[in-house]
């Protein structure tokens, strides 16, 4: 009974693994094979450069914001003392270990809240917008 069990996962893990594998496979064939004819027209498309200008913005802006936050957070948990840096550790590790998905959901709703509204009328909107993506 344990080793039908074990090959039950086996073959569940071979599927799903074949499965990515033509998901992701499938997007490169068909950009090798029928993409790259296309490419130039896909790439001087108005929707793609817009895709690649907010994708390259969002992710500059969102790296140097958390080089700038976590260098010296990172510096002020080392020169604490154990009992005071081993609770923040713990609060900074715990977002870490959400999964995106709640960690978006948990902003969405955190930033319907006063905390957005107030954001609102100084000019900052967050929500559906290009800052609520960094």
């Amino acid at each position: 009974m344990k080793r039908s069990g074990r090959n039950l996962f086996l073959i569940i893990c071979f599927i799903l693994t074949v499965c990515s594998l033509v998901f992701v496979g499938g997007n490169i064939i068909t950009i090798a094979f029928r993409g790259i004819e296309s490419l130039p027209k896909c790439i001087q498309s108005a929707n793609t450069q817009f895709a690649i200008r907010l994708s390259m913005k969002t992710a500059l802006i969102s790296t140097l914001c958390c080089f700038l936050l976590a260098v010296p957070t990172a510096y002020t948990l080392t020169h604490l003392p154990a009992r005071v840096s081993g609770p923040m550790e713990l609060l900074l590790e715990l977002t870490m270990s959400l999964p995106n998905i709640v960690l978006g959901l948990s902003m969405l709703i955190l930033f319907s809240t006063v905390l957005g509204d107030g954001l609102k009328d100084l000019g900052i909107s967050v929500i559906f917008h290009q800052n609520g993506i960094i």
